[in-house]
């Protein structure tokens, strides 16, 4: 090497390129970039165990995710808030003991107030079945003796419906070439681990 140094330095290549050989520094080649730190050489023992830690802590990640995944969507309206706790006795309401007489008593009026209840059903109906018969014995009469009459009481009738007026909800189709108003908005909607 430092023959070829020297026959380049000569003056025979001068004229090319000249340089100072102090510059110029050789070593044995490392095949290793400086920025990659080497490799100790390491306990096969030791080595195990750090696999054997790197897979349990794994496996503890996977267990936990798999607990994630199987609880529910909370419930808000189900979840008890902890400020409650404190007075949860004064919550709840004692349980009252009744006497046999208290709940006959009980009894009793809930069955006379079902028959109550029933026998108003049973009237209503009545009166309604009633009615319409007396309506179309009405007709009939009537059509035997003025069929023109008859025809005019069975026209629905105009003037209740020109004064009827409702309001409720209705149906309109888009406008068109709409355009919303810019804006933003807080999006409050809960997000959960699914």
């Amino acid at each position: 090497m430092f023959d070829v140094l020297h026959c380049v330095n000569s003056r025979s290549c001068s004229s090319l390129f000249r340089f100072n050989i102090s510059y110029l520094h050789t070593s044995v080649s490392l095949f290793s970039s400086p920025f990659i730190k080497p490799q100790k050489k390491m306990d096969p023992e030791i080595a195990k165990l750090r696999e054997e830690r790197k897979r349990k802590k794994l496996t503890k990640e996977i267990k936990l995710l798999e607990s994630f995944a199987k609880k529910p969507k909370p419930v808000e309206e189900l979840i008890f808030d902890k400020k409650y706790d404190l007075n949860i006795a004064e919550r709840i309401r004692p349980s009252v003991k009744l006497t046999e007489d208290e709940e006959d008593e009980r009894f009793l009026v809930a069955r006379n107030y079902c028959r109550y209840q029933n026998m108003l059903a049973v009237m209503d109906m009545r009166w309604i079945s009633e009615s319409i018969k007396k309506q179309d014995r009405a007709l009939q009469k009537l059509k035997k003796l003025s069929p023109q009459l008859h025809e005019s009481a069975i026209k629905p009738d105009e003037c209740f419906l020109k004064n009827f007026s409702c309001q409720g909800p209705t149906l309109t189709p888009p406008i068109k070439r709409y355009q919303p108003p810019d804006g933003h908005y807080i999006d409050v909607t809960k997000k959960w681990l699914c």
